[in-house]
């Protein structure tokens, strides 16, 4: 069991109040263009895969209950966010250039792991091989110049699920299922900086064939993410 640093946590649930970009809604696009924003960086399986942990989620919570984040949050693999003042037509550009002759590789599920909180834990999908999601990591975080530090890619199931809850859970193996995905593009959400209003889809950048720029008001049919 590992331990996990739970400030480290980040709520991303919601998509009900997201920000969108109306014509006429911001007189100085110069200013808006310049504001400072919270990005989050991440990988989003397929709907395959995003289909079979909402089952898993909502048999957990037929077992044992959990909360209404981790029950309709969305899986993803956590990268990391940032704040930047950068104009946001360079923030793409910069991811393309980065991934540039970075082609998608595969993740395939490993197994289920617990992360040790003391009083809570948290239920999350290993994989065979986190190197490549980690490279991806690397070389966003230096081109954005951020700190470069390790992480341990998953996916989650459940987190911060009370001791007294997860010790009802009659065979943990229930929740696994074997599968994967191709990783072939990296989501980038943000959020004007130091507010706690909903992400918006910022942008999606294809691995090996450049970014493909979401459409005003255009934002993901999904009901939120929890980091």
């Amino acid at each position: 069991m590992k331990t996990q640093d739970m400030n480290a946590q980040l709520n991303l649930f919601g998509y009900d109040d997201v920000l969108t970009r109306k014509p006429g809604r911001f007189d100085n696009t110069e200013k808006r263009s310049r504001e400072r924003y919270e990005y989050f960086i991440l990988i989003a399986p397929d709907e395959n895969v995003k289909r079979q942990i909402a089952l898993k989620k909502s048999a957990l919570n037929y077992e044992i209950g959990i909360s209404e984040s981790d029950l309709w949050s969305i899986a993803h693999i956590s990268l990391f966010k940032f704040a930047s003042a950068m104009h946001e037509q360079l923030i793409v550009p910069k991811i393309k250039n980065a991934l540039e002759g970075l082609d998608s590789f595969r993740i395939d599920l490993k197994n289920l792991d617990i992360y040790d909180h003391g009083y809570k834990k948290s239920i999350v999908f290993k994989f065979q091989d986190d190197k490549p999601v980690k490279q991806v990591n690397e070389i966003l975080l230096g081109a954005f110049n951020q700190r470069v530090h390790d992480i341990d890619p998953h996916l989650t199931i459940a987190r911060s699920v009370p001791n007294y809850d997860f010790d009802k859970i009659s065979n943990l193996n229930n929740y696994y299922f074997k599968g994967g995905f191709m990783c072939d593009k990296i989501t980038v959400l943000r959020r004007p900086w130091n507010m706690k209003t909903r992400y918006e889809v910022f942008a999606e950048v294809s691995l090996g064939r450049g970014a493909n720029e979401i459409q005003e008001n255009d934002v993901l049919n999904v009901l939120g993410y929890v980091a």
